[in-house]
C-alpha cells in the first residue's frame, strides 16, 4: 500500500477470525450490509494473516453434540438390552 488503507476480505466478520498484520493482532470492522471483514493496513508492504480459532461457543457446541450422541447411544443400548431380558416368546 502506498499509504495507510483498509482492505476488504471475502470473509464474514465473525468473532472466531483472528487477524494479524505484520505479527500484530488488529481489530477488524465490517462493511455495512454485507458484513465483509475490513482489515486496516499501514503504508508499505504488509503481511496479513487470518486464522479461524476455537471460541467458547464452538467448544460448548462440540461438547453438547458429544453429550447428545452419548445419550442417544446409552438409550439405544439400554433399550436393546431390555429386549434381550424379556426371554423367548411362548407359542400360543
Amino acid at each position: 500500500a502506498r499509504e495507510p488503507a483498509q482492505i476488504v476480505l471475502r470473509l464474514l466478520n465473525y468473532p472466531a477470525w483472528r487477524v494479524e498484520v505484520d505479527g500484530q493482532l488488529v481489530r477488524t470492522t465490517a462493511v455495512e450490509g454485507t458484513a465483509q471483514m475490513v482489515v486496516p493496513v499501514h503504508a508499505g508492504e504488509n503481511l496479513v494473516r487470518v486464522r479461524f480459532v476455537r471460541t467458547a461457543d464452538r467448544i460448548a457446541g462440540g461438547l453438547l453434540s458429544l453429550l447428545g450422541a452419548a445419550l442417544l447411544f446409552l438409550l439405544f443400548w439400554k433399550s436393546s438390552s431390555a429386549g434381550n431380558r424379556a426371554g423367548p416368546i411362548a407359542p400360543a
